[in-house]
Protein backbone atom coordinates (compact mmCIF):
# COMPACT_ATOMS: atom_id res chain seq x y z
CA UNK A 1 0.00 0.00 0.00
CA UNK A 2 1.05 3.82 -0.37
CA UNK A 3 2.89 4.57 2.92
CA UNK A 4 0.43 8.33 2.07
CA UNK A 5 -2.46 6.09 3.98
CA UNK A 6 -0.54 4.58 6.74
CA UNK A 7 -0.38 6.19 10.28
CA UNK A 8 3.29 6.36 11.08
CA UNK A 9 4.22 7.02 14.73
CA UNK A 10 7.22 8.06 16.80
CA UNK A 11 8.51 6.36 20.23
CA UNK A 12 11.09 8.16 22.59
CA UNK A 13 11.45 5.35 25.17
CA UNK A 14 10.05 2.32 25.52
CA UNK A 15 7.09 3.00 27.49
CA UNK A 16 5.94 5.80 24.32
CA UNK A 17 6.38 2.55 22.30
CA UNK A 18 4.14 -0.01 24.84
CA UNK A 19 1.87 2.79 25.24
CA UNK A 20 1.68 2.71 21.05
CA UNK A 21 1.46 -0.84 20.87
CA UNK A 22 -1.30 -1.36 23.67
CA UNK A 23 -3.46 1.60 21.69
CA UNK A 24 -2.69 0.99 17.76
CA UNK A 25 -4.28 -2.31 15.98
CA UNK A 26 -1.75 -4.61 14.16
CA UNK A 27 1.09 -2.07 14.70
CA UNK A 28 4.30 -2.92 12.25
CA UNK A 29 7.71 -2.10 14.47
CA UNK A 30 10.65 -0.64 12.40
CA UNK A 31 14.18 0.81 12.82
CA UNK A 32 16.08 1.35 9.72
CA UNK A 33 13.30 -0.04 7.26
CA UNK A 34 15.88 -1.37 5.37
CA UNK A 35 14.00 -4.32 4.80
CA UNK A 36 11.55 -3.42 2.11
CA UNK A 37 14.42 -2.82 -0.48
CA UNK A 38 16.07 -6.56 -0.32
CA UNK A 39 13.93 -7.98 -2.55
CA UNK A 40 12.12 -6.80 -6.03
CA UNK A 41 8.97 -9.54 -4.96
CA UNK A 42 6.24 -7.07 -4.30
CA UNK A 43 5.18 -9.15 -0.99
CA UNK A 44 8.47 -7.31 0.35
CA UNK A 45 7.64 -4.02 -0.46
CA UNK A 46 4.45 -3.96 1.16
CA UNK A 47 3.88 -1.19 3.90
CA UNK A 48 1.81 -2.29 6.72
CA UNK A 49 -1.15 0.10 7.86
CA UNK A 50 0.06 1.35 10.81
CA UNK A 51 4.05 2.14 11.59
CA UNK A 52 6.17 2.70 14.52
CA UNK A 53 9.19 3.95 14.62
CA UNK A 54 11.36 3.36 17.48
CA UNK A 55 14.66 4.40 16.17
CA UNK A 56 15.20 7.23 18.66
CA UNK A 57 15.06 4.79 21.63
CA UNK A 58 18.59 5.03 23.16
CA UNK A 59 17.99 1.57 24.79
CA UNK A 60 17.51 -0.19 21.76
CA UNK A 61 21.27 1.49 20.79
CA UNK A 62 22.95 0.14 23.41
CA UNK A 63 25.60 -2.49 23.59
CA UNK A 64 26.08 -4.27 26.90
CA UNK A 65 29.00 -6.62 27.35
CA UNK A 66 29.84 -9.03 30.89
CA UNK A 67 31.73 -11.56 31.22
CA UNK A 68 28.89 -14.33 29.87
CA UNK A 69 27.38 -12.07 27.39
CA UNK A 70 27.28 -9.47 25.01
CA UNK A 71 23.95 -8.08 24.66
CA UNK A 72 22.24 -5.83 21.61
CA UNK A 73 19.79 -3.37 21.65
CA UNK A 74 17.34 -4.78 18.40
CA UNK A 75 18.16 -0.73 17.09
CA UNK A 76 22.60 -0.89 17.42
CA UNK A 77 22.94 -1.26 13.57
CA UNK A 78 25.23 -3.34 11.60
CA UNK A 79 28.25 -0.71 11.63
CA UNK A 80 28.07 -0.71 15.32
CA UNK A 81 28.66 -4.31 15.32
CA UNK A 82 31.14 -4.17 12.24
CA UNK A 83 32.81 -1.20 13.95
CA UNK A 84 33.51 -2.68 17.40
CA UNK A 85 36.90 -2.79 18.65
CA UNK A 86 36.99 -7.02 18.80
CA UNK A 87 35.22 -8.88 16.61
CA UNK A 88 33.19 -10.92 18.45
CA UNK A 89 31.56 -13.09 17.98
CA UNK A 90 33.70 -13.60 15.32
CA UNK A 91 30.97 -15.31 12.60
CA UNK A 92 28.38 -12.57 13.25
CA UNK A 93 31.12 -9.86 12.97
CA UNK A 94 32.02 -11.70 9.64
CA UNK A 95 28.20 -11.97 8.71
CA UNK A 96 27.65 -8.05 9.32
CA UNK A 97 30.52 -7.46 7.05
CA UNK A 98 29.09 -9.00 4.03
CA UNK A 99 25.90 -7.33 4.29
CA UNK A 100 25.28 -4.52 1.51
CA UNK A 101 27.49 -1.95 1.43
CA UNK A 102 28.37 0.75 4.59
CA UNK A 103 25.91 2.70 3.63
CA UNK A 104 23.08 0.40 4.24
CA UNK A 105 25.37 -0.92 7.35
CA UNK A 106 24.94 2.27 9.12
CA UNK A 107 20.78 2.78 9.02
CA UNK A 108 19.93 -1.17 8.94
CA UNK A 109 19.61 -2.86 12.39
CA UNK A 110 20.53 -6.12 13.70
CA UNK A 111 17.09 -6.67 15.04
CA UNK A 112 15.41 -5.97 11.84
CA UNK A 113 17.64 -8.13 10.51
CA UNK A 114 16.54 -10.71 12.19
CA UNK A 115 13.19 -10.16 12.11
CA UNK A 116 12.56 -9.44 8.62
CA UNK A 117 10.08 -12.11 7.00
CA UNK A 118 9.76 -14.71 5.58
CA UNK A 119 13.32 -15.09 4.65
CA UNK A 120 16.08 -15.97 7.46
CA UNK A 121 18.44 -13.23 7.07
CA UNK A 122 22.59 -13.13 7.23
CA UNK A 123 22.75 -13.09 11.09
CA UNK A 124 20.38 -15.58 11.42
CA UNK A 125 22.64 -18.59 11.24
CA UNK A 126 25.14 -16.91 13.39
CA UNK A 127 23.06 -16.21 15.99
CA UNK A 128 21.46 -19.52 16.14
CA UNK A 129 24.49 -21.72 16.53
CA UNK A 130 26.13 -19.31 19.01
CA UNK A 131 22.37 -20.07 20.99
CA UNK A 132 21.35 -16.36 21.32
CA UNK A 133 18.29 -15.14 23.06
CA UNK A 134 15.93 -12.95 22.36
CA UNK A 135 14.57 -10.23 24.93
CA UNK A 136 10.82 -9.64 23.97
CA UNK A 137 8.63 -6.63 25.94
CA UNK A 138 4.89 -7.08 26.19
CA UNK A 139 1.81 -4.10 25.04
CA UNK A 140 -0.08 -4.84 27.73
CA UNK A 141 0.62 -7.01 31.00
CA UNK A 142 -1.57 -9.64 30.67
CA UNK A 143 -0.26 -11.08 27.49
CA UNK A 144 3.12 -13.65 27.64
CA UNK A 145 4.31 -16.13 25.82
CA UNK A 146 5.49 -18.59 28.69
CA UNK A 147 2.61 -20.31 30.47
CA UNK A 148 4.58 -20.80 33.16
CA UNK A 149 5.45 -17.03 33.90
CA UNK A 150 1.42 -15.42 32.83
CA UNK A 151 2.32 -11.97 35.09
CA UNK A 152 5.85 -10.78 33.28
CA UNK A 153 5.94 -8.26 30.21
CA UNK A 154 9.28 -9.79 29.38
CA UNK A 155 10.09 -12.76 27.81
CA UNK A 156 13.46 -14.30 27.15
CA UNK A 157 12.80 -16.59 24.18
CA UNK A 158 16.01 -18.80 22.54
CA UNK A 159 16.40 -18.02 18.57
CA UNK A 160 15.62 -21.41 18.16
CA UNK A 161 11.80 -21.11 19.30
CA UNK A 162 11.62 -17.95 17.27
CA UNK A 163 9.71 -18.07 13.85
CA UNK A 164 8.32 -13.96 14.45
CA UNK A 165 7.72 -11.80 17.10
CA UNK A 166 4.24 -12.82 18.66
CA UNK A 167 1.38 -10.28 18.17
CA UNK A 168 1.64 -7.44 21.15
CA UNK A 169 5.23 -8.23 21.76
CA UNK A 170 8.44 -6.28 20.20
CA UNK A 171 11.93 -7.44 20.50
CA UNK A 172 14.12 -4.95 22.41
CA UNK A 173 17.33 -6.56 22.83
CA UNK A 174 19.45 -9.92 21.36
CA UNK A 175 21.94 -11.77 24.15
CA UNK A 176 24.57 -13.47 22.86
CA UNK A 177 26.75 -16.03 24.79
CA UNK A 178 30.39 -15.06 24.70
CA UNK A 179 32.22 -18.69 23.76
CA UNK A 180 35.81 -18.79 22.62
CA UNK A 181 35.63 -21.38 19.41
CA UNK A 182 39.00 -23.20 18.33
CA UNK A 183 37.14 -22.97 14.47
CA UNK A 184 35.42 -20.89 13.37
CA UNK A 185 33.88 -20.40 9.82
CA UNK A 186 30.99 -18.36 8.06
CA UNK A 187 30.01 -18.98 4.81
CA UNK A 188 27.36 -17.28 2.67
CA UNK A 189 25.64 -18.32 -0.57
CA UNK A 190 24.17 -16.62 -3.40
CA UNK A 191 23.92 -13.32 -4.98
CA UNK A 192 26.27 -10.66 -3.28
CA UNK A 193 25.05 -7.79 -1.77
CA UNK A 194 21.90 -9.32 -2.62
CA UNK A 195 19.35 -11.40 -1.09
CA UNK A 196 17.59 -14.24 -3.58
CA UNK A 197 15.62 -17.50 -3.02
CA UNK A 198 19.57 -18.84 -3.06
CA UNK A 199 20.69 -16.73 -0.36
CA UNK A 200 21.77 -18.02 2.49
CA UNK A 201 24.24 -18.18 5.28
CA UNK A 202 26.28 -21.12 7.32
CA UNK A 203 28.00 -21.22 10.00
CA UNK A 204 30.07 -23.87 11.71
CA UNK A 205 31.60 -24.01 15.03
CA UNK A 206 34.05 -26.53 17.21
CA UNK A 207 36.02 -26.65 19.62
CA UNK A 208 38.75 -29.30 20.97
CA UNK A 209 39.81 -30.51 24.45
CA UNK A 210 42.63 -33.27 24.30
CA UNK A 211 42.49 -34.41 20.72
CA UNK A 212 39.29 -34.71 21.19
CA UNK A 213 36.32 -33.03 19.63
CA UNK A 214 34.48 -31.16 22.38
CA UNK A 215 32.03 -29.15 21.46
CA UNK A 216 30.31 -28.45 17.54
CA UNK A 217 27.31 -26.75 15.75
CA UNK A 218 26.55 -25.90 12.52
CA UNK A 219 23.25 -23.78 11.25
CA UNK A 220 22.33 -22.80 7.30
CA UNK A 221 19.70 -20.25 7.26
CA UNK A 222 17.98 -19.09 4.37
CA UNK A 223 14.68 -19.34 2.70
CA UNK A 224 14.19 -22.04 5.45
CA UNK A 225 16.18 -22.83 9.26
CA UNK A 226 18.20 -25.72 10.26
CA UNK A 227 20.37 -26.59 13.40
CA UNK A 228 20.02 -29.70 14.62
CA UNK A 229 21.40 -30.91 17.66
CA UNK A 230 20.88 -34.53 18.03
CA UNK A 231 23.55 -34.41 14.46
CA UNK A 232 25.80 -32.16 16.20
CA UNK A 233 26.06 -34.16 19.22
CA UNK A 234 26.24 -37.50 17.12
CA UNK A 235 30.44 -36.40 16.20
CA UNK A 236 31.18 -34.78 19.38
CA UNK A 237 33.78 -36.51 21.49
CA UNK A 238 35.50 -38.08 18.47
CA UNK A 239 39.19 -38.42 18.16
CA UNK A 240 41.13 -35.57 16.60
CA UNK A 241 42.35 -35.47 13.86
CA UNK A 242 39.15 -36.63 12.33
CA UNK A 243 39.64 -39.84 9.61
CA UNK A 244 38.27 -39.03 6.43
CA UNK A 245 36.08 -41.96 6.92
CA UNK A 246 34.23 -40.07 9.72
CA UNK A 247 34.26 -36.88 7.38
CA UNK A 248 32.06 -39.09 5.31
CA UNK A 249 30.07 -40.69 7.90
CA UNK A 250 29.38 -37.10 9.20
CA UNK A 251 28.34 -35.46 5.98
CA UNK A 252 26.04 -37.96 4.35
CA UNK A 253 24.30 -37.88 8.19
CA UNK A 254 24.04 -34.16 7.93
CA UNK A 255 22.19 -34.45 4.52
CA UNK A 256 19.52 -36.88 6.06
CA UNK A 257 19.00 -34.86 8.57
CA UNK A 258 18.72 -31.96 6.54
CA UNK A 259 15.90 -34.38 3.88
CA UNK A 260 14.16 -34.68 7.39
CA UNK A 261 14.74 -31.13 8.97
CA UNK A 262 13.89 -28.94 5.80
CA UNK A 263 10.71 -29.94 3.60
CA UNK A 264 11.13 -30.82 -0.06
CA UNK A 265 10.01 -28.70 -1.85
CA UNK A 266 10.22 -25.18 -0.49
CA UNK A 267 13.73 -24.46 -1.31
CA UNK A 268 16.24 -24.53 -4.16
CA UNK A 269 17.89 -27.80 -4.61
CA UNK A 270 21.32 -26.20 -5.26
CA UNK A 271 21.53 -24.68 -1.31
CA UNK A 272 21.30 -28.11 -0.70
CA UNK A 273 23.88 -29.40 -2.43
CA UNK A 274 26.16 -26.37 -1.16
CA UNK A 275 25.11 -27.34 2.10
CA UNK A 276 26.72 -30.55 1.81
CA UNK A 277 29.69 -29.33 0.58
CA UNK A 278 30.24 -26.20 3.18
CA UNK A 279 29.77 -29.48 6.30
CA UNK A 280 32.40 -31.30 4.10
CA UNK A 281 34.86 -28.52 3.92
CA UNK A 282 34.62 -27.67 7.41
CA UNK A 283 34.88 -30.82 8.89
CA UNK A 284 37.84 -31.48 6.29
CA UNK A 285 40.00 -28.96 8.88
CA UNK A 286 39.52 -31.10 11.78
CA UNK A 287 41.45 -33.72 9.40
CA UNK A 288 44.67 -32.15 9.54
Amino acid sequence: MSTESATIKYAEDIPEALYHLRTIENLSITAGCTGVNYSACPAFLSYPDSILSVRRIVEFKQIIKTERSIEFGAGVTLSQIENLPQKFPKVLHDAVCTIANRQVRNIATIGGNVCTQPMKMTTFAPLLALNAKLVLRAGTERMHIDKHHPSTETQILPLSQFDAVPAGYFLTRIRVPLEEWDVSIFKRTGPKNEISPLSASYVFLSNTQKNFLADLRLAFCGVFSFRNRELENSIIGSKLPLPQKSVQTFTEKAAAYFDEDVKEGTYNPVLRAQFINLVKESLETLTD
